[in-house]
């Protein structure tokens, strides 16, 4: 972790905290992971969480198109982007996977 936590404002921290947990669940449920790392990194103008682990991978596009789709992968870009900001799935079946939010933190989202 780099930066002060505790200068977030809350509502940024509290979907953070949601993110990790819908991915780390995702890892215990889909990845055959034996390892996984979380970084946060806060800076003046953006905070970036990103989630990795040596799973199995899958194809993001894949799962954003099929019928069942994943409503875990939903949920986690719909916080990011309710806070301004995106989140970049990374993987492809057979490789690891890494998930990151990036949250703009401007002087008007402060109060988000």
């Amino acid at each position: 972790m780099r930066g002060n936590v505790r200068s977030l404002p809350q509502a940024v921290q509290k979907n953070l905290n949601r993110i990790a947990q819908e991915a780390l669940s995702n890892i215990a449920r889909h990845a055959q992971a034996d390892s996984a790392e979380i970084s946060l990194d806060v800076s003046d103008q953006v905070v970036t969480l990103t989630i990795r682990d040596n799973g199995v991978g899958f194809e993001p596009r894949g799962v954003a198109l099929s019928q069942t789709g994943s409503l875990g992968l939903t949920s986690m870009r719909e916080r990011a982007e309710m806070l301004g900001g995106a989140l970049l799935i990374r993987s492809q079946p057979g490789e690891a996977t890494s998930i990151t939010a990036r949250i703009p933190l401007s002087p008007e989202r402060a109060g988000a």
